[in-house]
């Protein structure tokens, strides 16, 4: 009994340094086990030096039906599954994007949510002040505040609208430069975060679009060349991947990804991987590659539009394509498949009004996600 008791007594009185820096080795679903411990663990992982020094790695996520679940590739296991199951609501859920751990989640009736599946809460937006239907949506987080900010933009409006999330939370009115720079491609429905930036291709001119997040202000900077022949930008996405702005070419079947270097130089444009996915492989391959990420060993992980029932890597070493294995054990498709960084930054610690919890269905969500008050 005396050494039980010591042992406990050592766990309780370490230094919240070393609390911290142990907490942050774990992986974040035994984070989450470690929230049921004891009261003083559960304040220490909810307070704001844990979740500032918690640098978990992106993982891979995708919705089917009302399930959301994000996958841990490297044990080739999900990490966690949740119902996105907003109220009463039953529509399915489309996943944007997502920015510093939360999603942003729009259902086939055009309503909004932000939600953190790891803290299982979330927040239905008021609808933005239009009349029309938006055609360009984008979330991330501002480089210097830190405020999650949401835009949503009308074709050829000469005006977008801003949500800024925190206390009340209201949707402003900004004006857009001399040209209406609101006009994605058509396959584009949402903008690419980066340096707390909003990026999106600008349809019928050579321009890539840039929103800063910060001071809410529009710029453009040059794309990469077009390929030969090619004058429309349907057949291109931009996209963040590792860190960097990449555009996505699919041109003639030949896979052309250009990274940016330095960001925002227009000269810095090179041509990181070329590629053609050959009908061996993709025999229904249509439409745009959309890069993952870049697996430990340095091969691309993408998926195709319109065929989200597998996913590819391509090697920069033999410079082939093959079919990956990842993700076989699921059954149909992975519509919105991104990338995901968990984080246990609650909304209702930011301020934000109207915070609900999800609801859980025991029988898909683990133990370790359903709500446990601590121990002692």
């Amino acid at each position: 009994m005396d050494l039980v008791v010591t042992k406990r007594d050592l766990f309780t009185n370490l230094p919240e340094e070393l609390t911290i820096d142990i907490l942050g080795r774990l992986l974040s679903k035994s984070i989450m086990r470690c929230k049921s411990v004891c009261q003083s663990w559960f304040d220490l992982i909810e307070g704001g030096r844990f979740k500032t020094s918690y640098t978990p790695k992106s993982r891979l996520s995708f919705t089917s039906g009302h399930m959301y679940t994000v996958y841990d590739d490297e044990a080739n296991e999900p990490l966690f599954k949740i119902c996105l199951k907003f109220g009463t609501s039953v529509c399915f859920r489309d996943v944007i994007d997502s920015a510093g751990g939360l999603l942003f989640v729009r259902d086939l009736c055009n309503i909004l949510f932000v939600t953190n599946p790891m803290t299982c809460e979330y927040v239905q937006l008021p609808p933005p002040s239009t009349t029309s239907r938006p055609c360009l949506f984008g979330f991330g987080v501002s480089k210097i505040s830190h405020q999650y900010k949401i835009l949503c933009g009308q074709k050829d409006s000469e005006s977008c609208h801003v949500y800024t999330m925190g206390g009340g939370g209201s949707w402003g009115s900004i004006s857009a430069p001399s040209s209406p720079l609101i006009r994605p491609t058509p396959l584009c429905d949402s903008a690419a975060f980066l340096n707390g930036n909003l990026h999106w291709l600008f349809q019928g001119e050579h321009l890539i679009c840039c929103f800063d997040l910060e001071t809410e202000l529009f710029t453009t900077f040059s794309p990469p060349p077009l390929v030969p022949g090619c004058k429309k930008y349907h057949e291109y996405r931009l996209c963040a991947l590792e860190g960097q702005l990449c555009l996505c070419d699919c041109k003639g079947g030949c896979d052309v990804i250009w990274q940016m270097n330095n960001y925002g130089d227009d000269n810095s444009w090179v041509q990181e991987y070329t590629f053609h996915l050959l009908p061996s492989i993709a025999p229904r391959f249509v439409g745009l590659v959309f890069p993952l990420k870049l697996l430990d060993n340095g091969d691309l992980l993408f998926t195709v539009d319109r065929d989200r029932d597998r996913l590819y890597i391509y090697s920069k070493n033999t410079e082939n394509v093959a079919v990956s294995n990842l993700l076989q054990q699921f059954e149909g498709s992975y519509p919105n498949i991104i990338t995901y960084t968990p984080s246990f930054l609650s909304l209702v610690a930011m301020g934000i009004q109207n915070v609900q919890s999800l609801q859980l269905n025991p029988p898909f969500v683990p133990y370790y996600l359903l709500p446990a008050a601590p121990q002692g």
